[in-house]
Order: structure tokens, then C-alpha cells, then sequence
């Protein structure tokens, strides 16, 4: 894995082109809902640049059919191409500025393998292309098949990951579906792997078990071969507010008892919906809640409270028509508005206490001080503020916290949109 510098740092000059020498794939798993962030602090206020890039094939051409991925170190926090799709071989990734990151390509159609690469970036967007050279690599074949009739499983979301050779908890991680014949097929580097199902977040508990992850070495010319035989998976149908199927919804599972000591028995598993609308996951889940995301980029880093489930029948979730919730922050004492303040909405269901463990979603008032979210009708919706706090990076702890409404099925049913006006603020101590 080779290091470069992108950007006007001190008398570093900018490299015009970079073909990568060595390394291997990296991907994230431990910090897998950190999607939109980076290394330092804080990262979504920092200013972003942009950054050039080109993958080739082995005899030069642009590829297609690939996901890529930025990854700052040390800490993990991830940028991607979005939803694993396919995007084409140039593209252009806008990555907060002052900040080291592993970058790495994947490819989704099984052809060949890279390298990743370190850059490190500056304040402004750098002039030089950064280049990724594919080659055959080694070839990972993973079956997945009923434990008990030994029939293939297709469908399953699976993950391949690997923790990346740079300081801290930089990992990355791509992602495709099983096919017909239940086959996870793909060429990698050598090097240490973790390939897991349902993007679960791995613990030593899984990777013991080998259901939901499973630890490999993949040694040069060594063709891998893996079979997992695991449980008749749970499938979950999505459909849309006019009963189509819901396609390409990440799913997000949430086991409520989560705290209890069997997060290895029922982990949380991010997976997405088909062309039906169906999902999958390995494990029967058991006093689950079960939240949806859009796909194709959509709704990402926490935002998966965004779209909630409102109606369950048996294993079908039909989706809920939700209402804009609308209003503006001011300052109690000056009336200005209160611009750039990070307000909270947090899901509370008496049903599922779980639930309020669980990281809220967050938006941004504009230069007015003025919000706008999309609420399930359905259910009670907590927002608040934690006043001053403007940077999205991280939890809580939420405090001070302002309750700003409770809005529930009474509010909010049957109506597109709910204005609450003008919101005064008082600063916490100076009542």
C-alpha cells in the first residue's frame, strides 16, 4: 500500500497521476452506520474537495461496473459511491479537506481485483488524478446454502471486509447479493478477510459461530473456496404506500434485546430489498424493530429513523405516507434566528423501549433559523435540540436538550405537512 499527498500541504507538490503499487481491498464493519464521516473532528462542518479518479482495466481501458470508497483513518468514517451500485470507472468523490484516507475500488462483476491506495488531502481540491490499475487477483467463491435441505440461499446481502494496514480503525467494505445458485463471487488481493452476511455488525461472538462472519486468508494464486451453511433465512416483504413492491429500501433489524447479552445470536443486520421487495435475513428475528431507508443513496447516516414502518402483517411492511413537519428556531431574547442549530427526532414506541437507545436522526436549521423533516404519522415523534451543537459528527451525550414537541398520530395523520411556526429558544442558564 503506497501513501500520497494530495493538496498544497507545506512544500509537498501535487502528484499529476498515481498508479497504485501495492496493497489490498479495505473494508469498513465495526463502524458500520458512520457512512457519511471522516477522521477528524468536526468532520461534516469541514470545508470538502474533490477528488479525481479512474480505475483501468488490465490493459488500460476505463473500467465499468465498480463501487468505490474513501475511508479517513484513523478513526473509519466512511464516503462511498452509495448503495453499492454500479457506477462507471471515472469518477469524482468530494471528501472533507486536512485529512488522511484509504481509498479502494471493488469490482462488482467478478472480473478482477485492486489495490488500495492512501492519500492525504489538503484545503483545496488537488489538481493530479488518482489511478487505479486492476489485475486478475484471486478468485473467492462463497456458497450459501440451507443448513437442514442443503438448497441454495440466493438473495442475501453479502459483505466482504478487511481492516486497512494505516493507524486506527480504518476498514472498508463492499457489498453484493448472492445469485440464483446462492454463490458470493468476487476477486481480491491477498491478504485477511471477514466476508459476513446481512452487513452484520461483527463481533468475536459471530465470527466464532461462522453465521453471520467468518475470518479467511486469501494467499497469492490460492483460489478460496467457502461454504456456509446456515438457517432458513427470515424473509420480510416491503411494499410501497400504494402496495407496490419497495425495491432497493436498505432494511435496517434491530433486535431488541440487544442488551441482553445475545448480540451474537441476534445481531443487527443492515440488508435491501429486491426487485419484489423482499428482504432476507439469516436469523428468525424475534421482538425485532425493523426501520427502512431509501435506496440509491438516500437517507444515509442515521437516517434510517427517517422511514419508518407503520403497518406489519405477518412478515409484510407496508410503508406509510409521511408528514413534512416544518418551523423555525429563534432566539428568545434577540429574535434572530437561530441558523446551522442541529435539531433531533427520535421514533418513541411504548412497545419498544429499545427503540430510545438507539441513535436519533438530525437535520440542520438554514441561514433562517427554519427546519423541515419527514415524520411517520403513525407513531410518537421526540424532537428536540441540544442547543449550540451545530457539528453531526458522533452521538450524544444530548445535552443541554431542549424539547421542542412530541408529535404523535393526533398532529400529524392524514396530513402532508404540519407548520409549527415560529419556536423561541432560550438559552439554557440565563432564564
Amino acid at each position: 500500500m503506497s501513501a500520497v499527498v494530495f493538496g498544497p500541504l507545506n512544500k509537498v507538490s501535487i502528484m499529476k497521476k498515481v498508479l497504485l503499487a501495492s496493497g489490498t481491498i479495505a473494508i469498513l464493519f465495526a463502524a458500520m452506520i458512520q457512512t457519511e464521516s471522516i477522521a477528524q473532528e468536526p468532520v461534516q462542518d469541514q470545508q470538502k474537495v474533490n477528488i479525481r479518479a479512474r480505475v483501468l482495466t488490465p490493459t488500460g481501458e476505463v473500467a465499468d461496473g465498480i463501487n468505490w470508497q474513501f475511508t479517513g483513518y484513523p478513526r473509519g468514517w466512511q464516503i462511498t459511491n452509495g448503495g453499492g451500485r454500479e457506477v462507471p470507472g471515472e469518477f469524482n468523490a468530494d471528501v472533507p479537506g486536512n485529512a488522511s484516507y484509504v481509498v479502494a475500488v471493488f469490482d462488482k462483476r467478478n472480473r478482477y481485483a485492486a489495490p488500495m491506495q492512501t492519500i492525504t488531502v489538503g484545503d483545496t481540491s488537488p489538481e493530479g488524478e488518482l489511478v487505479f490499475q486492476f489485475e486478475e487477483g484471486v478468485p473467492l467463491t462463497a456458497t450459501f446454502v440451507d443448513e437442514e435441505t442443503g438448497e441454495p440461499i440466493p438473495g442475501l446481502q453479502i459483505s466482504l471486509v478487511q481492516k486497512a494496514d494505516v493507524p486506527g480503525e480504518a476498514q472498508t467494505w463492499f457489498s453484493k447479493t448472492s445469485d440464483e445458485k446462492g454463490l458470493f463471487q468476487a476477486h481480491v488481493m491477498p491478504g485477511e478477510y471477514i466476508l459476513a452476511i446481512d452487513l452484520s455488525f461483527t463481533n468475536l461472538i459471530t465470527i466464532q459461530k461462522g453465521i453471520h462472519a467468518r475470518k479467511f486468508v486469501v494467499k497469492e494464486k490460492e483460489p478460496v473456496s467457502l461454504k456456509f451453511p446456515i438457517p432458513a433465512p427470515f424473509v420480510g416483504k416491503v411494499l410501497n404506500v400504494d402496495g407496490t413492491p419497495a425495491r432497493d429500501r436498505v432494511v435496517f433489524v434491530i433486535p431488541t434485546d440487544m442488551a441482553q447479552g445475545v448480540v451474537g445470536e441476534q445481531a443487527s443486520t443492515f440488508t435491501r430489498t429486491d426487485q419484489d421487495g423482499l428482504f432476507r435475513r439469516i436469523q428468525q428475528p424475534v421482538n425485532v424493530s425493523v426501520s427502512v431507508l431509501e435506496g440509491q443513496g438516500g437517507g444515509q447516516y442515521f437516517a434510517w429513523f427517517a422511514n419508518e414502518l407503520a403497518d406489519v402483517k405477518g412478515h409484510t411492511f407496508q410503508l406509510v405516507k409521511e408528514t413534512t413537519v416544518m418551523g423555525r428556531l429563534l432566539d428568545a431574547k434577540t429574535n434572530e434566528p437561530l441558523a446551522e442549530q442541529l435539531f433531533f427526532f427520535r421514533k418513541q414506541n411504548p412497545g419498544d423501549p429499545k427503540q430510545e437507545e438507539f441513535l436519533p436522526g438530525m437535520r440542520k436549521t438554514d441561514a433562517s433559523g427554519r427546519f423541515g423533516v419527514r415524520l411517520n404519522p403513525t407513531v410518537l415523534n421526540d424532537v428536540f435540540i441540544v442547543y449550540g451543537r451545530q457539528s453531526m459528527h458522533g452521538g450524544g451525550p444530548f445535552e443541554p436538550r431542549i424539547d421542542i414537541a412530541l408529535l404523535g398520530p393526533d398532529e400529524l395523520a392524514d396530513k402532508e405537512s404540519v407548520d409549527l411556526g415560529d419556536i423561541l429558544i432560550t438559552e439554557p442558564g440565563t432564564e
